[in-house]
C-alpha cells in the first residue's frame, strides 16, 4: 500500500495567509511619525548682495512646529534655484534705475538734498552762479526736461509747445492723461461736441463785445476765475491737474496764440523739478527680487543643494540671535539671458528630523561696485581708527563691519559712514565702542543701494587686538610750596575712568634720573614730602597711572628751595 502524501494547502488557505500577513506587517513595523515637538518650525529667510557673494539670514530657530523650546539643531541646508528673468523684467527695472539717477544727479548739481532745502535761484542770494549751473541749462538758468518727473499732487500732465517746461508725471494716469478733451469729441469744423470751439471760446454763447454770456472773455488765452489753476494749465493747489479751458488742445496743435504767453517762470519750473525729483527719489524702489519666483513644486524639483553647515560649525555661523551665511553667486555671463535666483533653507533637529523648507528669498545679481582699498587700521586710546581710500564716491556711502576674530560671519554693520566725509582722498571712522581685552577683525564695503541692498565684496579684512596700552591724561598745574624742612605738592587731578593714582618723582639736579617717592600710586591731588635738607633746591613732577598699569608723561617740572 502506497504511502499517503500530506494534503497539500488549497487557495483558501493560501489567501488567508496572504491576508495574516499584511495584517501583521510583513513581520516589518512601520516607521511612526514623529510628534510636532520634535520637528522644527521653518525659518524666515532674507537675502541680499554682497559683491560676488549672496549673503543670506535667519533668526536662529528656537522652537518647535507644536510652540516647545527646541533643543539644539544638527544641520543647516541652503538649496538654491536657478531662472531665467523675463526681459520686459529687466527693460522695467533699468528704465526705473535711470530715472532715478537723472533724479538724484538733479539734486546733486543743485547742491540739494531729499528734504526741504531752500531751492537757489540765479540772481537769487545764496544762489549758483552761472559757471556753477547744471549742465545744459537754457537763459533761464534751469536744464531742459531729460525725464518724466512726480508733482507734488501727484497728477499727471504734459505741456508741450513750452520752452523748456518739464513733463510731470505719475502713477495715476499714462500719457493719454495729458489732454483734457477726447480726440474723438472733435468735430471737423474744429468745435468740440460740447460746443466748445478748440480756441477756448463756445460756439453759440460768444457776444458781441467778445465776453461769453457768463462774462468769462472768450480768447482762449487760458484766462480763469480759479485761483487754484497755476500759469501755463500746470497742475493748481487743489491737485486736479486740469488744464485751463483750452490751453491743453492749443498746445497740442503746436503752441498757445498769440498774446496767450503763459511760460512758467524759471523759479516755479525749477522747484517743480526738484520737488518732482524728490518725490520719485522717496518713493519705494521696486525690488529686483519680485521677478523672481516659482511654485513650490518646481523649486523641490530644480533646486540643487550649494551649502550644508554640520553642528560642529554652526555656533560659527551665529551672530547674535541671527544665522548669518555666506554663499558665492555664479559668475554673470557676458551674453544670453540674465540669470535670477531663489534661496530656501532647511533645519535639523538634534534628532535629526527637518524643518519645512523656509520661504523663497530672491536675489538678482547686478554688477556691484568696486571695494574700498588701503584700509588701515589702528588701535587709540579713544577707540580703533580705520581709514581707507576708493575709487569712487559710492552713492550710499560706506558700510563699517565688525566681528569677534573667532566669529566665522559678521552681523549687522557697525556704522554707516556717508560718502561725503572724508579728508582728501582718504575716508575715516573711530569705533568707539572698542572694549579693551577683545580681538576685532574689521572689514569695509561701499554701498551702490541701501533699498533695495547692493554692497561691494568686503575690503581686505584686519584683525586687531585691542588692548589697554595707552597711558592716561598728563596731570598739569603743579605747584611746589616749600616750608621748614618740607615741601607741599599740589596738582590738577586727571579725569580718567581708569586711573588708579600718581607718582610723584623728585630729584636734586637735572642731570639725576628721578626718584619715585612712594611705593603706591598716591590716590589725591596732593603731596607733602618731609625727606628732605633745607637750603637745598629739589626738582618735582608729578606721573598719572591707570589700572593697568600704563603710565603718562611726566607733568611739567618745577623746582623749589627748601627753607
Amino acid at each position: 500500500m502506497p504511502p499517503r502524501r500530506a494534503a497539500t494547502p488549497g487557495p483558501a488557505f493560501a489567501l488567508a495567509l496572504c491576508c495574516a500577513l499584511a495584517a501583521a506587517g510583513c513581520g516589518h513595523k512601520k516607521s511612526p511619525t514623529p510628534p510636532p515637538s520634535k520637528i522644527p518650525q521653518r525659518v524666515t529667510l532674507s537675502a541680499h548682495q554682497r559683491g560676488s557673494e549672496a549673503i543670506l539670514e535667519f533668526p536662529f530657530p528656537t522652537m518647535t512646529i507644536s510652540g516647545t523650546s527646541l533643543p539644539g539643531i544638527s544641520r543647516i541646508e541652503i538649496w538654491r534655484f536657478g531662472m531665467e528673468v523675463p526681459e520686459f523684467a529687466l527693460e522695467l527695472l533699468a528704465e526705473e534705475d535711470a530715472r532715478r539717477e537723472e533724479a538724484q544727479d538733479l539734486l546733486d548739481e543743485l547742491g540739494l538734498d531729499l528734504y526741504e532745502t531752500p531751492v537757489g535761484l540765479p540772481g537769487e542770494d545764496g544762489a549758483p552762479s552761472a559757471g556753477e549751473l547744471p549742465a545744459g541749462a537754457d537763459a533761464t538758468g534751469v536744464p531742459p526736461p531729460a525725464f518724466p518727473l512726480q508733482d507734488p499732487a501727484g497728477d499727471k500732465a504734459r505741456e508741450e509747445g513750452i520752452p523748456g517746461a518739464a513733463a510731470v508725471e505719475t502713477a495715476a494716469g499714462g500719457e493719454d492723461a495729458a489732454d483734457d478733451t477726447a480726440e474723438d469729441d472733435t468735430l471737423e469744423d474744429g468745435t468740440l461736441e460740447d460746443g466748445t470751439l478748440e480756441d477756448g471760446t463756445l460756439e453759440d454763447d460768444t457776444l458781441d463785445d467778445g465776453t461769453l454770456e457768463d462774462g468769462t472773455t472768450s480768447a482762449g488765452e487760458g484766462d480763469a476765475d480759479d485761483d487754484d489753476a497755476l500759469e501755463g494749465g500746470a497742475p493748481g493747489e487743489d491737485g486736479t491737474g486740469e488744464e485751463l479751458a483750452g490751453e491743453g488742445d492749443a498746445a497740442a496743435e503746436g503752441g498757445a496764440e498769440e498774446g496767450a504767453d503763459v511760460e512758467l517762470t524759471a523759479e516755479e519750473e525749477l522747484a517743480l523739478r526738484v520737488e518732482a525729483a524728490r518725490n520719485l527719489l522717496r518713493s519705494p524702489v521696486t525690488p529686483k527680487s519680485s521677478f523672481i519666483a516659482a511654485t513650490a513644486k518646481d523649486f523641490k524639483k530644480g533646486a540643487e543643494l550649494v551649502l550644508a553647515v554640520d553642528a560642529e560649525e554652526i555656533s560659527t555661523a551665529v551672530v547674535g540671535d541671527l544665522v548669518v551665511l555666506r554663499i558665492p553667486l555664479p559668475p554673470r555671463a557676458a551674453a544670453g539671458p540674465e540669470l535670477g535666483y531663489l534661496f530656501a533653507a532647511k533645519i535639523f533637529a538634534l534628532n535629526g528630523k527637518p524643518s519645512d523648507l523656509s520661504n523663497t528669498a530672491g536675489l538678482l545679481p547686478e554688477e556691484s561696485p568696486p571695494a574700498p582699498r588701503d584700509v588701515k587700521v589702528e588701535a587709540q586710546p579713544d577707540g580703533v581708527a580705520l581709514e581707507w581710500r576708493a575709487d569712487e564716491e559710492p552713492r550710499g556711502g560706506f558700510r563699517i563691519y565688525r566681528r569677534d576674530a573667532q566669529a566665522r560671519a559678521y552681523g549687522a554693520p557697525l556704522a554707516t559712514v556717508p560718502g561725503t566725509l572724508y579728508s582728501g582722498d582718504v575716508y575715516t571712522y573711530v569705533d568707539r565702542l572698542a572694549v579693551f581685552g577683545a580681538r576685532y577683525i574689521y572689514g569695509v564695503t561701499a554701498l551702490a543701494s541701501a533699498t533695495p541692498l547692493l554692497e561691494s565684496d568686503l575690503s581686505s579684512e584686519h584683525e586687531v587686538d585691542y588692548q589697554d596700552r595707552f597711558g592716561p591724561a598728563v596731570p598739569g598745574g603743579l605747584v611746589a610750596f616749600p616750608e621748614a624742612g618740607r615741601v607741599r605738592l599740589l596738582w590738577t587731578p586727571v579725569a580718567d575712568p581708569d586711573l588708579a593714582g600718581y607718582e610723584v618723582r623728585r630729584r636734586a639736579r637735572v642731570e639725576d634720573d628721578p626718584v619715585t617717592l612712594s611705593e603706591q600710586p598716591v590716590t589725591g591731588s596732593q603731596y607733602l614730602d618731609e625727606a628732605v635738607t633745607s637750603g637745598e633746591v629739589w626738582l618735582y613732577s608729578v606721573v598719572s597711572v591707570d589700572e593697568s598699569g600704563n603710565r603718562s608723561e611726566p607733568g611739567l617740572e618745577v623746582h623749589v628751595r627748601v627753607p
